[in-house]
């Protein structure tokens, strides 16, 4: 039952994403994700660029509301953004207690986003989470090929979020290294950056002290388990045109 309704969920959302351009002309720019149920959405400052009141935020049934900026943090490389209807599906990020607990290496995680307009999430394992050529609070996410989608959201095995990509990649940004093929590096910012992001914008993120709340352990075949995951992600996933 679950791989029929997984299914069916890819299919709609191909049809809706079938056109990366609105009715009104403006181009699909990047991701967002909602974290709370008041119409927050966090994304990365690559998905906005210069500041605009033209911002339309696309929800996974299809609806889009205009967006209206938030906060723009550039030392965190995140903005937040708001639309005007209230969500019951919302992402929980991963904190135990208040407190952050940051993606490990070698972490299995889903990336939950739209290459070029089209539904294709990716599972990836985390790379460096200490990188000393990037600033604190970015991490590695390892994928074996290009993935131009800035704010889309990273989410561990039990589709908490632990991250929001920082910047998309395309083929060109491909590295050749002697003769063989190098994936352009791929970067998150974790919750040590979204957490002081939301208290400088006075918003609160939804979170749970609960180790499983959607129940993902107790699905023994792990395609079932990555398929639900994807299904989850996919409904507080978003995407913004401008």
């Amino acid at each position: 039952m679950l791989l029929n309704t997984f299914t069916t969920w890819v299919i709609v959302l191909g049809v809706l994403l079938a056109s990366s351009v609105t009715s009104t002309g403006q181009t699909l720019k990047g991701c967002g994700v909602l974290i709370n149920s008041n119409g927050n959405i966090l994304t990365s400052t690559q998905v906005i660029g210069e500041p605009s009141d033209s911002i339309v935020v696309q929800l996974w049934q299809g609806d889009r509301y205009p967006a209206t900026i938030v906060s723009i943090d550039k030392a965190t490389g995140m903005v937040l953004l708001s639309i005007p209807e209230h969500q019951n599906m919302c992402a929980h990020l991963r904190l135990k207690h208040d407190k952050v607990i940051l993606p490990k290496y070698n972490e299995r995680s889903n990336v939950i986003g739209y290459l070029q307009g089209e539904f294709e999430p990716r599972g990836a394992l985390i790379g460096e989470v200490n990188d000393p050529n990037k600033p604190a609070g970015h991490f590695r996410v390892r994928m074996g090929s290009a993935y131009n989608c800035p704010g889309a959201p990273i989410l561990d095995e039990n589709a908490f979020l632990i991250g929001i990509i920082d910047k998309g990649t395309t083929e060109s940004d491909t590295v050749q290294h002697d003769e063989n093929y190098m994936p352009p590096a791929i970067y998150g910012l974790d919750a040590s950056l979204i957490l002081p992001c939301l208290d400088l914008a006075k918003v609160g993120v939804t979170y749970t002290n609960k180790r499983d709340p959607y129940k993902l352990k107790q699905l023994r075949d792990p395609m079932e388990r990555i398929e639900k995951t994807v299904y989850i992600g996919s409904v507080f996933t978003v995407l913004i045109f401008n």
